[in-house]
């Protein structure tokens, strides 16, 4: 047998390996996303914590999207506007404001969504600041990697100029607010005796993203290669290396 034909063999032969490995690397990606899922469902099913009884210790990855209860009232005038958010085919931006909770804190509530034809600017002046108590979500801060690009928009025709931020960026947003604010976010939900505005969304279910479908495809090209490493090894000689 000619060494090159071997040397092809062998070539196809680790192309297969790797492709195996790979596909058990989806497997294991698939397994880790399933049990994130899993504690992700346990946490939304637990009963709602109180905000205020948390807001004074650093916040744990084990309260992320435990349901929370926080009664307090919205310091509107310096509401955080999130720009360029899309519900389906909708621009708008989603709305971020302090409630003042018992005891001088206050942690940021993300609203919802309301609808804005430039994805910058929307009616958010409007919205109640009566107190209140809501249910949302738990919500780890994002590390500052990316700062949150904040950005002023003059006004018009007597409006008061427009501040909107791309992302929350904590440590700006404690610098500009007059009271210490929590170590964590709360996302609210949606509730029947207040449907908004803002329009609040029910958590989507989360699912187990493209790594089965991923693994099937590293299986096929490692069967593709074997396969073709095999009728190398067993070409007749003489004949081309591979068959057309």
């Amino acid at each position: 047998m000619r060494p090159g034909r071997i040397a092809l063999a062998a070539a196809l032969l680790l192309v297969a390996a790797a492709c195996v490995r790979l596909s058990f690397w989806q497997q294991a990606r698939l397994r880790e996303r399933r049990s994130h899922n899993a504690r992700l469902l346990r946490a939304r099913r637990m009963p709602p914590l109180r905000a205020a009884a948390l807001v004074r210790i650093p916040f744990a990855d084990s309260l992320a999207q435990r349901p929370a209860m926080a009664e307090g009232t919205f310091d509107t005038p310096r509401t955080v506007i999130l720009r360029n958010r899309w519900h389906g085919d909708r621009q708008g931006v989603e709305v971020v404001t302090p409630m003042l909770l018992p005891g001088g804190l206050a942690v940021l509530v993300d609203r919802g969504w309301l609808p804005s034809p430039d994805g910058l600017r929307s009616e958010w002046r409007q919205l109640p600041a009566r107190p209140r108590e809501l249910v949302g979500l738990l919500q780890a801060f994002a590390p500052n990697r990316d700062q949150g690009g904040e950005a002023v928009l003059p006004g018009g025709g007597g409006a008061p100029p427009e501040t909107t931020w791309r992302a929350l960026d904590v440590a700006a947003l404690r610098a500009r607010l007059p009271y210490p604010v929590a170590s964590f976010w709360v996302r609210q939900l949606p509730d029947p005796a207040d449907p908004g505005p803002p329009l609040r969304a029910t958590p989507e279910a989360p699912d187990d993203g493209p790594h089965l479908s991923y693994a099937i495809q590293w299986a096929v090209f490692a069967a593709a290669a074997g396969a073709a490493a095999v009728q190398v090894l067993r070409a007749p000689r003489g004949s081309a290396t591979l068959p057309k």
